[in-house]
Protein backbone atom coordinates (compact mmCIF):
# COMPACT_ATOMS: atom_id res chain seq x y z
CA UNK A 1 0.00 0.00 0.00
CA UNK A 2 1.34 3.56 -0.74
CA UNK A 3 3.51 5.53 2.13
CA UNK A 4 3.36 9.58 2.48
CA UNK A 5 6.33 11.58 3.49
CA UNK A 6 4.67 14.51 5.03
CA UNK A 7 7.46 17.43 5.82
CA UNK A 8 6.97 20.55 8.16
CA UNK A 9 9.33 22.90 6.94
CA UNK A 10 10.72 26.11 7.95
CA UNK A 11 13.65 27.95 5.18
CA UNK A 12 16.49 29.42 6.17
CA UNK A 13 18.64 30.38 3.21
CA UNK A 14 16.14 30.73 -0.17
CA UNK A 15 19.46 29.59 -2.36
CA UNK A 16 20.32 26.31 -0.64
CA UNK A 17 16.58 26.09 -0.20
CA UNK A 18 16.23 25.85 -4.32
CA UNK A 19 19.32 23.28 -4.18
CA UNK A 20 17.98 20.88 -1.68
CA UNK A 21 14.68 21.06 -3.53
CA UNK A 22 16.26 20.41 -7.24
CA UNK A 23 18.08 17.12 -5.49
CA UNK A 24 15.61 15.86 -3.12
CA UNK A 25 13.18 16.02 -5.69
CA UNK A 26 15.11 13.79 -8.23
CA UNK A 27 15.83 11.38 -5.38
CA UNK A 28 11.77 10.96 -4.89
CA UNK A 29 11.42 10.30 -8.35
CA UNK A 30 14.11 7.77 -8.43
CA UNK A 31 12.63 6.14 -5.67
CA UNK A 32 9.02 6.04 -7.61
CA UNK A 33 7.52 8.78 -5.54
CA UNK A 34 5.55 11.53 -6.62
CA UNK A 35 4.53 15.39 -4.58
CA UNK A 36 0.57 15.43 -3.96
CA UNK A 37 1.76 19.30 -1.97
CA UNK A 38 4.28 21.20 -2.38
CA UNK A 39 5.07 24.62 -1.11
CA UNK A 40 0.92 25.32 -1.83
CA UNK A 41 -1.07 27.78 1.09
CA UNK A 42 -1.39 26.34 4.23
CA UNK A 43 -4.32 26.93 6.32
CA UNK A 44 -5.35 25.56 9.91
CA UNK A 45 -8.42 24.78 10.69
CA UNK A 46 -7.55 23.41 14.30
CA UNK A 47 -5.24 23.81 16.71
CA UNK A 48 -1.89 25.71 17.23
CA UNK A 49 0.01 23.81 14.75
CA UNK A 50 1.12 26.59 12.22
CA UNK A 51 3.59 25.49 9.65
CA UNK A 52 5.63 27.75 7.41
CA UNK A 53 5.32 24.96 4.67
CA UNK A 54 3.98 21.47 4.32
CA UNK A 55 5.56 19.21 1.56
CA UNK A 56 3.44 15.93 1.18
CA UNK A 57 4.93 12.89 -1.15
CA UNK A 58 3.67 9.73 -2.17
CA UNK A 59 5.44 6.35 -2.68
CA UNK A 60 4.62 2.93 -3.51
CA UNK A 61 4.65 1.65 -0.29
CA UNK A 62 6.76 2.30 2.92
CA UNK A 63 9.85 0.35 1.84
CA UNK A 64 10.79 2.39 -1.37
CA UNK A 65 9.95 5.44 1.38
CA UNK A 66 12.62 4.41 2.94
CA UNK A 67 15.04 3.04 0.77
CA UNK A 68 14.79 6.43 -0.52
CA UNK A 69 15.62 8.09 2.87
CA UNK A 70 18.38 6.10 3.37
CA UNK A 71 19.84 6.28 -0.82
CA UNK A 72 23.21 7.80 -2.01
CA UNK A 73 20.98 9.94 -4.15
CA UNK A 74 18.97 11.71 -1.09
CA UNK A 75 22.34 12.23 0.92
CA UNK A 76 23.56 14.53 -1.70
CA UNK A 77 20.30 16.61 -1.17
CA UNK A 78 21.04 16.57 2.93
CA UNK A 79 24.30 18.00 2.12
CA UNK A 80 22.82 21.74 1.87
CA UNK A 81 19.85 20.45 4.05
CA UNK A 82 21.35 21.99 8.08
CA UNK A 83 21.96 25.34 5.65
CA UNK A 84 18.65 25.24 3.44
CA UNK A 85 15.77 24.56 6.37
CA UNK A 86 14.83 22.66 9.36
CA UNK A 87 11.78 20.59 9.50
CA UNK A 88 9.67 17.64 11.39
CA UNK A 89 9.13 15.08 9.21
CA UNK A 90 7.11 12.01 9.41
CA UNK A 91 6.17 8.60 7.38
CA UNK A 92 2.93 7.23 7.44
CA UNK A 93 1.45 3.91 6.22
CA UNK A 94 -1.50 5.03 3.92
CA UNK A 95 -4.91 2.98 3.34
CA UNK A 96 -4.84 -0.47 1.74
CA UNK A 97 -7.30 0.47 -0.54
CA UNK A 98 -7.63 -3.27 -2.46
CA UNK A 99 -8.46 -4.01 1.08
CA UNK A 100 -10.96 -1.59 1.56
CA UNK A 101 -12.33 -1.83 -1.60
CA UNK A 102 -12.91 -5.59 -0.76
CA UNK A 103 -14.86 -4.86 2.51
CA UNK A 104 -17.25 -2.40 0.58
CA UNK A 105 -18.01 -4.97 -2.12
CA UNK A 106 -18.45 -7.74 0.75
CA UNK A 107 -20.52 -5.21 2.96
CA UNK A 108 -22.90 -5.05 -0.43
CA UNK A 109 -23.43 -8.20 -1.19
CA UNK A 110 -24.21 -9.48 2.00
CA UNK A 111 -26.85 -6.31 3.12
CA UNK A 112 -28.44 -7.20 -0.52
CA UNK A 113 -28.91 -10.91 0.49
CA UNK A 114 -29.87 -10.30 4.64
CA UNK A 115 -32.70 -7.47 2.72
CA UNK A 116 -33.57 -9.28 -0.22
CA UNK A 117 -33.27 -13.43 0.40
CA UNK A 118 -33.17 -13.96 4.15
CA UNK A 119 -35.51 -11.02 4.47
CA UNK A 120 -34.16 -10.50 7.64
CA UNK A 121 -35.19 -6.64 7.92
CA UNK A 122 -33.61 -6.29 11.91
CA UNK A 123 -30.31 -7.47 10.62
CA UNK A 124 -30.46 -5.47 7.67
CA UNK A 125 -31.03 -2.14 9.72
CA UNK A 126 -27.17 -2.42 10.32
CA UNK A 127 -26.50 -2.38 6.67
CA UNK A 128 -28.59 1.08 5.70
CA UNK A 129 -28.13 4.43 7.18
CA UNK A 130 -31.26 5.53 8.85
CA UNK A 131 -30.31 8.68 6.16
CA UNK A 132 -29.99 6.85 3.18
CA UNK A 133 -30.27 8.88 -0.28
CA UNK A 134 -32.30 6.97 -2.61
CA UNK A 135 -32.29 8.15 -6.65
CA UNK A 136 -34.07 5.11 -7.60
CA UNK A 137 -37.29 5.83 -9.59
CA UNK A 138 -39.17 2.82 -8.45
CA UNK A 139 -38.58 3.12 -4.26
CA UNK A 140 -39.80 5.71 -1.76
CA UNK A 141 -37.44 7.70 -0.43
CA UNK A 142 -35.31 6.65 2.85
CA UNK A 143 -34.54 3.37 4.02
CA UNK A 144 -38.38 2.81 5.26
CA UNK A 145 -39.18 2.88 1.69
CA UNK A 146 -36.80 0.16 0.45
CA UNK A 147 -37.72 -1.97 3.27
CA UNK A 148 -41.24 -1.08 3.06
CA UNK A 149 -41.06 -2.18 -1.21
CA UNK A 150 -39.51 -5.52 0.37
CA UNK A 151 -42.23 -6.34 2.58
CA UNK A 152 -44.69 -5.80 0.30
CA UNK A 153 -43.40 -8.50 -2.53
CA UNK A 154 -43.71 -12.09 -2.44
CA UNK A 155 -41.71 -14.80 -0.36
CA UNK A 156 -40.82 -16.06 -3.65
CA UNK A 157 -38.43 -12.79 -4.20
CA UNK A 158 -35.09 -13.86 -4.87
CA UNK A 159 -32.24 -11.58 -5.58
CA UNK A 160 -28.79 -12.82 -7.39
CA UNK A 161 -25.61 -10.73 -7.95
CA UNK A 162 -22.91 -11.00 -10.71
CA UNK A 163 -20.73 -9.06 -11.46
CA UNK A 164 -18.81 -6.30 -8.57
CA UNK A 165 -16.47 -3.42 -9.15
CA UNK A 166 -15.57 -0.74 -6.45
CA UNK A 167 -13.66 2.51 -6.39
CA UNK A 168 -13.39 4.84 -3.56
CA UNK A 169 -16.96 4.92 -1.25
CA UNK A 170 -18.59 3.23 -4.39
CA UNK A 171 -20.12 0.07 -5.37
CA UNK A 172 -21.43 -0.93 -8.83
CA UNK A 173 -23.29 -4.16 -8.77
CA UNK A 174 -25.47 -6.06 -11.71
CA UNK A 175 -27.64 -8.81 -10.26
CA UNK A 176 -30.69 -10.26 -11.77
CA UNK A 177 -34.11 -9.81 -9.24
CA UNK A 178 -36.84 -12.70 -9.95
CA UNK A 179 -39.96 -13.63 -8.13
CA UNK A 180 -41.29 -10.35 -7.63
CA UNK A 181 -44.86 -11.02 -9.12
CA UNK A 182 -43.62 -9.57 -12.91
CA UNK A 183 -43.90 -11.47 -16.28
CA UNK A 184 -40.29 -11.30 -16.71
CA UNK A 185 -37.31 -10.82 -14.31
CA UNK A 186 -35.30 -7.33 -13.65
CA UNK A 187 -31.57 -6.94 -14.30
CA UNK A 188 -30.05 -3.91 -12.46
CA UNK A 189 -27.10 -2.16 -12.17
CA UNK A 190 -27.54 -0.94 -8.14
CA UNK A 191 -25.01 1.63 -7.42
CA UNK A 192 -24.30 2.45 -3.70
CA UNK A 193 -22.31 5.07 -1.19
CA UNK A 194 -20.30 3.65 1.37
CA UNK A 195 -20.15 5.69 4.39
CA UNK A 196 -18.47 4.61 7.94
CA UNK A 197 -19.48 0.97 7.24
CA UNK A 198 -23.14 1.43 6.51
CA UNK A 199 -24.69 2.35 2.44
CA UNK A 200 -25.80 6.29 2.35
CA UNK A 201 -26.84 6.40 -1.14
CA UNK A 202 -28.19 4.65 -4.33
CA UNK A 203 -29.07 5.20 -7.39
CA UNK A 204 -30.15 2.14 -10.09
CA UNK A 205 -30.19 1.14 -13.82
CA UNK A 206 -33.13 -1.69 -14.37
CA UNK A 207 -33.74 -2.96 -17.57
CA UNK A 208 -36.91 -6.06 -18.18
CA UNK A 209 -34.73 -9.34 -18.71
CA UNK A 210 -35.14 -10.71 -23.18
CA UNK A 211 -35.76 -14.21 -23.22
CA UNK A 212 -33.37 -15.76 -26.53
CA UNK A 213 -36.10 -14.79 -28.60
CA UNK A 214 -36.03 -11.12 -27.85
CA UNK A 215 -32.22 -11.01 -26.92
CA UNK A 216 -30.51 -9.14 -30.61
CA UNK A 217 -27.58 -10.23 -29.60
CA UNK A 218 -27.94 -13.36 -29.00
CA UNK A 219 -26.81 -13.49 -25.26
CA UNK A 220 -28.13 -13.33 -22.21
CA UNK A 221 -28.48 -10.13 -19.77
CA UNK A 222 -27.15 -11.96 -16.89
CA UNK A 223 -25.06 -14.46 -16.43
CA UNK A 224 -23.65 -17.51 -18.57
CA UNK A 225 -27.20 -18.77 -19.68
CA UNK A 226 -30.97 -17.85 -20.14
CA UNK A 227 -33.39 -17.89 -17.19
CA UNK A 228 -36.11 -20.35 -17.71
Amino acid sequence: MAAYLISDITVHDRTAFEVYRTRAADAIRTYGGRYLARLGEVQVLEGSWNPDMIVIAEFPNLEQARAWYRSPEYAFALEVRDEALSRKLILVDGVNQQAERERNKALVLQAFDTLFNKRDYAAAERFWSPNYIQHSAHIAPGREGLFDLVKSLPPTLKYESGTIVAEGSYVIVHGRFSGFGQPVNWIAADIVRIKDGVLVEHWDVIEDEASRQESKSGLPMFGDSFSK
